[in-house]
């Protein structure tokens, strides 16, 4: 289960492991959530180690994670938007460009507004899935 809490990367970077790491609460409502260590991930082309906690009740283990990242996605939500929103405004893919990256970006983004929005102009509806906080790349 990943935990959303109020950093930036560049706070979990400079800090590494001595961050100040919230302990979260279960959903099982158990009162000894232990440490389960730390996790290396990538965010926005910085290694950071991510606190780990896990409830003895339920097993569940939490990660904490920064706000800005969705699960499975090593760059920022902004980012993306960002990319996406200059590949449909201007035809080019930003600079400095990871245009295969991109390229999947858009592949999905593409295959989300034909299966759910298919009358929808992708920029218009770039922008109001991004305004109201929905994954645009499911």
């Amino acid at each position: 289960m990943i935990v959303i809490i109020e950093a930036t990367v560049e706070q979990l970077r400079q800090q590494r492991r001595f961050f100040n790491w919230n302990r979260p609460s279960c959903p099982c409502g158990c009162k000894k959530i232990w440490s389960h260590g730390f996790v290396s991930r990538i965010l926005d082309d910085c290694r950071v180690e991510l606190k780990r906690f896990r409830c003895p009740s339920c097993r569940k283990t939490f990660t904490l994670r920064p706000r800005g990242f969705w699960p499975r996605f090593q760059t920022s939500v902004l980012s993306m938007f960002l990319a996406l929103a200059a590949i449909l405004t201007k035809g080019r893919w930003p600079q400095p460009s990871r245009r295969q990256r991109m390229r999947h970006w858009m592949l999905r983004f593409e295959r989300l507004a034909v299966g759910h929005f298919p009358s929808e102009a992708l920029n218009s509806l770039l922008e109001r899935l991004h305004a109201s906080g929905v994954c645009f790349l499911i």
